[in-house]
């Protein structure tokens, strides 16, 4: 099969994909892997064996582990509490959230959280859908953008990435002028994705009664189990892009080299997850029944 008409066939059972999905309100993760053996196998002639390898399994269960650890966070009430926060922060100028979405996850993922950062940000993105009227896909794009902007960043693990995959391709590593050729290249280009889908989906207008209502009040105080869950995840964070700043960008040692490979955030999590569920915050059969089944199947982890 040739290549054109590889991703022409792409294409087409992506669309397929996402109208069969809304019409049958089946699981589109579903009806991905259907079409993934349907494509590979019966068109691309690969065994059962080979496309399930094609499968980034890694991503997977680091979804499903934080997915599940945010929704514990997510029963605490503490990211509607965030939102509040941040509303009346804003002072009613709430044209500025989606940009200060874009901008955090720019910052974060070039301080080597490029793991961390859609799994951070898009809970607290998702909690503006749910309470201000911010649209789901500017919430997507918003993070999106600003995390592979820096993402692939010279300096950042997957920058690293990128440069050897062209080191195997061209025969030789790209320049440090290169690089910022192709990172100026990925600002522009986000950038103006981003600024599009602002005005496409009206950023500057959220809800104005949810808006109006967040700033006639003033927030109430974080409750026990919200200070808690704001600690924890606080750690999870850290303790994930701590040593990869050291590796990357500060000074590699043998210490961040261990913790980075041995406390990643898969690992960071699970402990997580065990730390609440030691100290009775959340209901893991509500989770797990409920609050996960839909969390787990959408791009946001951690909303229900």
């Amino acid at each position: 099969m040739s290549p054109t008409l590889a991703v022409i066939l792409f294409v087409v059972f992506f669309a397929l994909m996402i109208i069969l999905s809304d019409k049958l309100k089946m699981s589109i993760g579903l009806l991905g892997v259907l079409f993934a053996f349907i494509l590979s196998g019966w068109f691309g002639k690969a065994s059962p064996m080979a496309v399930v390898g094609y499968f980034p399994t890694n991503t997977i269960i680091t979804l499903f582990i934080a997915s599940a650890f945010f929704c514990y966070v997510q029963q605490t009430g503490l990211f509607a509490g965030i939102v509040e926060r941040i509303m009346q922060a804003s002072k009613g100028y709430t044209a500025i959230i989606p940009i200060a979405l874009f901008v955090c996850s720019a910052i974060v993922c070039a301080l080597g959280g490029a793991e961390v950062t859609p799994l951070l940000l898009s809970p607290i993105a998702f909690a503006f859908v749910n309470y201000a009227g911010l649209h789901p896909l500017l919430a997507v794009i918003s993070t999106y953008s600003g995390t592979v902007f820096t993402g692939l960043g010279f300096w950042t693990p997957g920058g690293s990435t990128v440069r050897a995959l062209v080191e195997a391709e061209i025969g030789e590593v790209p320049s440090f002028i290169t690089s910022y050729q192709c990172l100026f290249f990925l600002a522009v280009f986000f950038i103006v994705m981003f600024l599009c889908a602002y005005f496409i989906f009206k950023g500057n207008k959220l809800d104005k009664g949810r808006v109006s209502e967040y700033l006639s009040k003033k927030p109430q105080p974080f409750s026990g189990e919200q200070k808690f869950a704001l600690v924890v995840v606080a750690a999870v964070v850290l303790v994930t892009m701590i040593p990869v700043l050291f590796q990357t960008l500060i000074y590699a040692n043998p210490v961040t080299a261990w913790m980075s490979t041995h406390l990643a955030l898969k690992q960071n999590c699970l402990l997580g997850i065990l730390i609440f569920h030691l100290a009775k915050i959340g209901d893991s059969k509500d989770i797990f029944k409920n609050r996960f089944h839909g969390a787990a199947s959408s791009t946001s982890p951690a909303v229900s």
